[in-house]
């Protein structure tokens, strides 16, 4: 025992001294990044988020390397509580070791669970998902479930643990590490694939996949970016881009186009070339109108178009993005959508809110397998009997709309576990909506409701009810609390 704890002690200060001297390069220091990074892991440490604690004290480490002793004292305390759960595992080891003495059907399962503790206790592990992040011998590496070594994922100077990232979602990378070795940065996916990022054009080589520019100040795409044909992922959010050149086209490659926050009026032609796309972010632009090539981009799964205010029509050659899933229209100067969106049938997520529609797009009811809809922020009078055709809606949002009654075919949603219904005009509820039996959160606040039909009593995943600003007598607000005694009722 008293070794292994000798061993994880030898662990911890092994690897405090590796992360010093890992980010003493650093040569200035940046008072205001240092303290956001002291804050960031004073907060993962509360929450026990060891491994995010010891990135930011790194990074910390890495702006202000003069604060070497402190940053160091914090990353301690960080590996005295990890030493801790060592010793729990510790603990767990004996007590397996106390189980081999019984029947020799238990004596193999403890010694399955003997072995697994075992390699466990000798890594320095936070588990997600599918792997977990060891270190061991100066080196990172993964594990599985079973504190088994993943071979493909290889061995690393640095390395973070796996994440779902959001924005990279539907790509090869979307589910990844951040790697390092020999000073180079990468994202490592699940397969073991590697892709070295660069964070400026003069680091660009035939090796970097990812080049991430985001708010650099650009007004224009520096020319070193066309001659990189190998790029898979290139971001250039936030910054001041009023057009893209036509030679974007070289770069077919690309599965992943960020350029949100720019001043694009309008995108080439030429956009169309990049076949391989899979997501596309052009959120927060000035654009007039988006070209009809979009619809040669057939690989497309994410469109993002929201907030540019100026865009009043889609071409109808959006109808031609067979494989789109995502597509977010909110904060357009959308009035109608084109006969062509009912194309998309592969399409789960439709964004349309804050708009100034009057009538509800009746083409979006050919979108089957739509399961996020939302249209907050019109002028809807009317829902539609149809609406119950959508039966996969998990999540339908109708907030800020002027709806004064619900067609009863609302109740056909059975799968819906969201319903935003805020500010309207409703005066009564179906009592259909009893049958929505999968809701968990159903805001219904500043209506006209003076009372809810007593089929609301029948929704027991209801976990939040939100009915403030309806003139509800106190005499039925306490009925529909006796109706919902598991849910927070608010009135």
């Amino acid at each position: 025992m008293n070794a292994k704890i000798g061993l994880m002690k030898t662990l911890v200060y092994t690897l405090l001294f590796c992360l010093w001297a890992m980010n003493t390069v650093a040569q200035s220091c940046d008072e205001k990044v240092y303290n956001s990074y002291l804050q960031e892991a004073k907060a993962f440490f509360d929450k026990k988020q060891y491994l995010e604690a010891v990135n930011a004290y790194s990074s910390a480490l890495a702006i202000c390397p003069k604060e070497a002793v402190f940053v160091k004292a914090k990353l301690k305390e960080v590996f005295v509580e990890i030493n801790q759960l060592k010793e729990k595992a510790v603990k767990a080891e004996n007590a397996t070791k106390i189980a081999l003495t019984e029947t020799e059907k238990q004596k193999k399962i403890a010694d399955e669970n003997l072995q697994k503790a075992n390699k466990l206790i000798n890594a320095f592990y936070f588990a997600y998902n599918r792997f977990a992040l060891a270190f061991k011998d100066d080196k990172f590496y993964f594990i599985d479930k079973n504190g088994d070594k993943v071979e493909k994922l290889g061995e690393w100077d640095k390395a973070e643990q796996f994440e779902s990232i959001e924005e990279f979602k539907h790509t090869n990378i979307g589910e990844s590490a951040k790697v390092w070795r020999n000073s180079k940065e990468y994202y490592l996916d699940t397969l073991g694939n590697t892709y070295q990022i660069a964070y400026k054009t003069g680091e660009l080589n035939p090796e970097v996949k990812v080049l991430d520019l985001h708010s650099k100040g650009l007004d224009s795409l520096p020319n070193e970016i066309l001659e990189n044909t190998q790029l898979n992922i290139l971001i250039l959010h936030n910054n001041g881009l009023k057009k893209i050149s036509t030679q974007i086209e070289k770069l077919k490659n690309l599965t992943h186009l960020d350029l949100r926050g720019n001043k694009l009026i309008v995108l080439p032609s030429e956009i169309g070339e990049l076949k391989n796309l899979v997501n596309l972010y052009l959120n927060g632009n000035n654009l007039l109108f988006l070209p009809r090539s979009i619809g040669y981009l057939k690989n497309l799964k994410n469109l993002d178009i929201k907030d540019n205010r100026q865009l009043q029509a889609l071409p109808s050659k959006i109808g031609e993005l067979k494989d789109l899933i995502k597509l977010d229209l909110k904060l357009n100067g959308l009035t109608k959508l084109p006969p062509e969106i009912r194309e998309l049938k592969n399409l789960l997520y439709l964004d349309l809110s804050v708009h100034e529609m009057k009538v509800f797009p009746f083409q979006i009811l050919d979108l089957k397998n739509l399961k996020f809809l939302y249209l907050q922020k019109n002028r809807l009078i009317i829902l539609p009997p149809e609406i119950g055709v959508l039966k996969n809606l998990t999540e339908l949002d109708l907030g800020t709309n002027l709806l004064g009654t619900l067609p009863i075919q609302i109740g056909e949603l059975k799968n819906l576990t969201k319903l935003n219904l805020f500010e309207n005009r409703l005066h009564i509820l179906p009592a259909q909506i009893g049958e929505l039996k999968s809701l968990t959160y159903l805001n219904l606040s500043y209506n006209k409701l003076s009372s809810v039909p007593p089929q609301i009593g029948e929704l027991k995943n209801l976990t939040k009810l939100d009915l403030s600003g309806n003139p509800i007598p106190k005499e039925e607000q306490e009925k529909i609390r006796k109706l919902l005694p598991n849910c927070e009722v608010e009135f």
